[in-house]
Order: C-alpha cells, then structure tokens, then sequence
C-alpha cells in the first residue's frame, strides 16, 4: 500500500509540474513526429484534467492513441512517350532522368521489356527490346523527338514533352 501512495505521490508531483509549466492549462499536448511522408498524424494528449491539487488516489492520466492515417501520393502525369515498333507507351520521367531511366521504369510497371549491356567507358547497349535481338547487320537505334540521338539511352537526357522512338534498323 505504502509503494502504490509513494507512485501516486510521485505521479501527482510531476503532473502538478508538468502543469505549472505548461502555463496553469490542464492539459499537455505533444505533437506527434512521424518519419513516413505518406502517414499524417494528430496530437498525443499526454495529462488531461489534473490539478496538482488532487490526491494522489484521485490523480488521473488519460492518453489518447492517435491512428496514423496513410494517403495515398498523388500519381504523376505521364510527360514521357516512348515508342517501339508502333507501340506507344507513357511513363512520368523526373527532372535530369535519362532515356535509361525511363526504360527502367516503364519496365517495372508494364509489358515493355529490354535487355542490354553497361560498357564503363561507353554506357549502356541495348540488345533487345520487347523480345526482338540485335543480329549481324541490325540494331535498336535511338530518336529523340524524330531525330537520330547523338547520344546513348544512358547519356540521353529528358525533358517533359520529349518522345522517344526505337527503331529496329540496318547497319551502315
């Protein structure tokens, strides 16, 4: 009995000084940190309703349990065309992406599929798209907006608006 008089005791000394810095209101109130960008959360009432006067068999603590409400990011306009062999496909490509990049993602969320080679000093190679192979004398060449790219899928940046075009072509 004696512990359960010295917890309360204790409890309301430091409720009573809680409530004398929280500027004479009866109740605390704390925000809630939360580390996920998608989850939106209230408030933790951590006292409510206690005086620093009330003994220590009548202190009271209630805590209020805030649910994390998730939302859902809202999904990017498609700005990317990427077409191959007359199948057109939209992607939404951040700032400063490469046509890579947009490949990489397309292929994770649809039916488009490469496959290729990373050279350091060169970039990437595409060997195949949609299951179609290089051979001897034909490959994948890039076009951006119509024209032949000077450069490859991995050096190629985008820009909103901008339409990419494989074409399965004789070499020279």
């Amino acid at each position: 009995m004696k512990t359960y008089l010295a917890l309360g005791t204790l409890a309301t000394v430091i409720i009573g000084i809680l409530f004398i810095f929280n500027g004479g209101e009866n109740k605390i109130t704390l925000p809630v940190a939360t580390t996920t960008p998608s989850v939106q959360t209230e408030s933790v009432i951590i006292a409510e309703s206690v005086l620093p006067t009330q003994p220590a068999a009548q202190a009271t603590l209630q805590t209020t349990k805030t649910i994390p409400v998730a939302t859902t990011a809202p999904t990017p306009t498609p700005n990317i065309t990427l077409s191959v062999a007359g199948k057109l496909y939209t992607i939404f490509a951040p700032k400063e992406s490469t046509v890579l990049d947009a490949m990489r993602a397309l292929a994770s969320t649809s039916d488009f599929k490469f496959t290729g080679h990373d050279y350091t000093s060169l970039g990437f190679f595409v060997d195949s798209i949609n299951g179609k192979k290089t051979e001897k004398s034909y490959n994948w060449m890039l076009y951006l907006n119509g024209k032949l790219s000077n450069t490859g899928a991995s050096q190629t940046t985008l820009s909103a608006g901008d339409t990419v075009e494989w074409k399965y072509e004789k070499n020279y």
